[in-house]
This record gives structure tokens, sequence and C-alpha cells, in this order.
């Protein structure tokens, strides 16, 4: 078996500095995705470098303003939850309580479920539509970018060479409608699981905002702007009319996905959404499904 190297960096300058010089390197935090990645696909071979990210305080920091929860990349979900789930909007924390069970949450990462590469995970979706934002690091330079912009449209990741994400920023505003449903294995059955977020703002009858986010477990993430214009506005229950033009926007979009999407997937997004526009309502207080 070759050999493989691991660096263990103490700060976030010393983590920054190691990867400027081994820019092929894999960051590894908790591990956990990687590992189920490869737990039905054969034997797991290590790369040469490994740069291990599980020490670095910097990234372990949680912090809240009044506008914003602020989380480190580092940081395990198991803590996310303790620390935030008072405070946090309920479809961000419900997607980290449907991350594995509580042995894999403790060691987790909310960096490392935005930043698998095969896969969009859990959180992409609700962070995507809570118009979340990270920040992204590298020796000498640091930027922010929304949750969407991590990888284009075919799934590449955009990060610099030797640029890291560090911090992950959610805003708090009010809904006083959130649903999340993961439906499947995203590892064990791929071609039939998705993940379906929505948030919806009503008042004195109307809604004010709404949006849903589709993510399915393979790079594509469908985020329909046309249906949120749409809905946005109307007045609940949906008419007939709303909700079948709402439908004809919706599977339009989903027609327009790449292959790896199936067409199973595609009726079951459509299933789900259906059920959700008909659901619709004035709340009396906060309600989550």
């Amino acid at each position: 078996m070759p050999e493989t190297k691991v660096f263990q960096p103490h700060n976030l300058s010393e983590l920054l500095r190691t990867y400027q010089n081994y820019p092929q390197a894999l960051l590894w935090a908790g591990g956990t995705a990687l590992g189920r990645e490869y737990k039905t696909g054969g034997s797991f071979d290590l790369p040469d470098i490994i740069i291990h990210t599980a020490g670095i305080p910097e990234l372990q920091r949680i912090s809240r303003t009044e506008r914003y929860f602020e989380i480190g990349a580092g940081v395990p979900v198991s803590r996310i939850l303790k620390v935030g789930q008072h405070v946090l909007p309920k479809i961000f924390t419900q997607a980290l309580q449907h991350i594995a069970h509580p042995a894999i949450r403790y060691r987790a990462t909310l960096g490392g479920n935005l930043c698998h590469l095969p896969r969009r995970l859990n959180t992409f979706g609700p962070l995507t539509i809570l118009d979340a934002r990270m920040e992204l690091r590298k020796l000498g330079k640091s930027r922010w970018i929304h949750i969407p912009r991590l990888f284009t449209k075919t799934g590449e990741c955009t990060l610099e060479e030797g640029e890291i994400v560090s911090r992950i920023r959610i805003p708090f505003v009010d809904w006083n409608m959130q649903f999340f449903q993961k439906i499947g294995d995203p590892f064990i059955k791929p071609k039939t699981s998705i993940i379906f977020s929505a948030l919806s703002d009503v008042k004195k009858g109307e809604l004010v905002d709404f949006r849903t986010a589709v993510t399915f477990i393979g790079k594509s993430v469908l985020r329909d702007r046309e249906l949120e214009t749409l809905i946005a506005g109307r007045k609940v229950p949906l008419s007939d009319k709303s909700r079948a033009e709402a439908r004809a926007i919706f599977r339009n979009s989903l027609m327009g996905l790449p292959g790896e999407v199936t067409l199973f997937q595609k009726q079951r997004a459509l299933r789900i959404l259906q059920w959700y526009l008909s659901a619709l309502h004035e709340p009396s207080s906060e309600l989550i499904y």
C-alpha cells in the first residue's frame, strides 16, 4: 500500500499555507460522507496527501448577531443542533436532524455536507432558499458567495486553488411556513431519492414570499424562480387555476434538467410540489412539516 502523508495544522493560517503548498491534498474533517460514498463501491484508497482540519479553532466557532447566525465550516452537526436549535430556521435544523444517526452527526461537519463533490446533500437546498452565504478563504484573500455559487450548473466546484470554505452565515428572516422532506437514501438509491425544501410567508391570507428547492441527490439542484414569481402575491388557499399554472411551469423546468436526473425523480418532485401547493393556507402560528 502506498503511504499517505497527513498534515494536521493548528490554526487557520497554517492550514492555508499548507493547502497553498499542496493544493492537490484532500481536506478531511469528519470524513463521514466520504466513508458512505465508498461503502458500497469497493475499497477506499486514501489519497497521497491529506490535510486534517478538525483541530482548527477558527473553523469551530459559532456566533450570533441580530441579523444572522454564523457557523464555522468545521463545526460538527450535533453541536449546531445543540447550540442553535431554538434560534436557527427550522427547515435548516430539520435538514441537520436527517443526517444519518447521532454517532455520524457527532463527526459530520456543515462544511463537509455542503462541499461534498459527488452529490448535493441535506443542507444545500435549505441554505439555498434561506439566502445563506459562505466565506471562502485562501492565503491573503477572502470573499463571500451565496451557497449555489459554490458549484457551476454542471456541478463543478468553483473554489480557487488553495481556497477553503471557512464559515457559513444564515440570515434571520421570519417564515411562518417551513417544509423539509427527504425521500430515500442518497448513497444507496441515488436514482430515486430527492430532497424537497420550501419556505412560505403568509400574511393576511396572501403569500408575501414563496421559495422552493429540489435536490436530486446527484449534482442537480432546482430552484425555480419563475415558479416563485408566479406564486408570490397570490391568495391562499391557491385556486385550481394558480396550481395548474404552477405545475406547468415546474414541469417545464424539470424537463430541462440534465440527464443524471431520472424520470422517476422528476415525477416524484412534481407530486410533492402539487401536494405542497394544495396545503398552503393561513397559518395560526409558525409551522414546520
